[in-house]
């Protein structure tokens, strides 16, 4: 059996490799081609892009995508004819809405059976979106329950199948450190080059305003410390390991994405920050339909975590919100953190995600 597995950005590079070791626990048969980054190709999934095509690093906004039009072009003309030589039992796609819509549309005029894994928040912005999604995917397996009934409108029950948020087979443990005589305060930049340049510094200048710990970057990959500015390269950091340095800090300063969450599970007084082009964000704020950016006070539903967007992330402003969410009890944040937890449901998640797609490619659902 060949499975298709595609990844578009850092995240979607993690849990396709924890798919992929997943698939392969379950069948010993099992080969996993695709477009991937590191981490799926140290979990064995054998990449079949050309050198020029798209790489995993995200593309981010609404101006950057017109910047690489051609390599999203020529990555999808690369996929579709490795199709005819590699003939998979089935298309996996991971997040990254953008361009894999395209994907799982061409994967369907093939014949060839889809899996939607972590589609788009629709519940964000543009809910129609998930009409869309309904009539390119066989299988759609969103990261939160509470997203299935945006895609139940559109598609039957059973071909919507919730198995838990991939964050759940890695949780960071809860934070022991806070008291601790050596305090580390993590920082999570982002994972694509534009929020790391915007944010490095800041966020490392703010921790030192404050002398209430050492900054520590934790980076998802070596291409990311070149990425950081020259200022701050000379500052500890932790690559490839997001939950270790987690596990061992006092707070955390992150990015807004999916690492917002990991921080908040940890139980850390986290700050959520972002800094985009002024296109980007000012077409978001029209269109985003919640009123927070992180995702752990969307989960929650409430402003829990400080969130300081565009002119707000400054120095000053992040070393102020670091003293406020550190003078909170840390018993406040780990109580939050027990209740993202749940949300996230149980650990087995690769697992369960496996064996749908397993019995997608072998016709057994829809």
């Amino acid at each position: 059996m060949r499975v298709f597995l595609s990844a578009g950005e850092p995240s979607g590079d993690r849990w396709g490799a924890a798919l992929a070791l997943a698939l392969r626990r379950s069948r010993t048969d099992i080969e996993c081609i695709g477009i991937t980054g590191d981490t799926m190709r140290e979990a064995g999934v054998r990449d079949i892009r050309p050198a020029t095509s798209l790489r995993v690093d995200g593309v981010m906004g609404f101006a950057q995508p017109f910047r690489v039009y051609r390599t999203l072009r020529d990555t999808l003309t690369a996929i579709t004819a490795s199709w005819k030589m590699e003939r998979p039992d089935v298309v996996v796609a991971i997040d990254y809405p953008g361009f894999h819509m395209r994907v799982l549309a061409r994967a369907k005029e093939r014949g060839i059976r889809t899996v939607y894994y972590i589609p788009p928040q629709v519940w964000a912005w543009r809910p129609k979106r998930a009409r869309d999604v309904a009539a390119v995917s066989d299988i759609v397996v969103p990261a939160f329950d509470f997203e299935r009934p945006y895609y139940t409108t559109w598609m039957p029950s059973g071909r919507v199948l919730w198995m838990g948020h991939p964050l759940a087979d890695s949780m960071p443990k809860p934070s022991g450190r806070r008291n601790d005589g050596h305090r580390s305060i993590a920082l999570l930049p982002g994972s694509r080059r534009s929020e790391v340049t915007r944010l490095a510094s800041r966020m490392a200048g703010a921790v030192q305003r404050t002398d209430l710990g050492e900054p520590v970057f934790a980076l998802h990959a070596e291409e990311a410390v070149d990425w950081l500015p020259r200022d701050v390269r000379d500052l500890r950091r932790v690559v490839g390991d997001t939950p270790k340095t987690l596990e061992t800090a006092a707070a955390a300063i992150v990015c807004a994405g999916s690492a917002t969450l990991e921080a908040a599970c940890a139980g850390l007084p986290t700050i959520i920050c972002y800094r985009t082009d002024a296109l980007t964000y000012g077409i978001a704020k029209m269109l985003v339909k919640t009123p927070w950016v992180g995702l752990p006070n969307v989960l929650l539903n409430g402003a829990y975590y400080p969130e300081l967007i565009q002119r707000a992330a400054t120095e000053a402003s992040i070393a102020n919100a670091l003293r406020t969410v550190m003078d909170e009890r840390l018993e406040t944040w780990e109580r939050r953190a027990e209740t993202l937890r749940d949300v996230c449901g149980e650990p087995g998640v690769a697992d369960r995600v496996a064996t749908v797609v397993l019995e997608t490619a072998n016709g057994a659902r829809p």
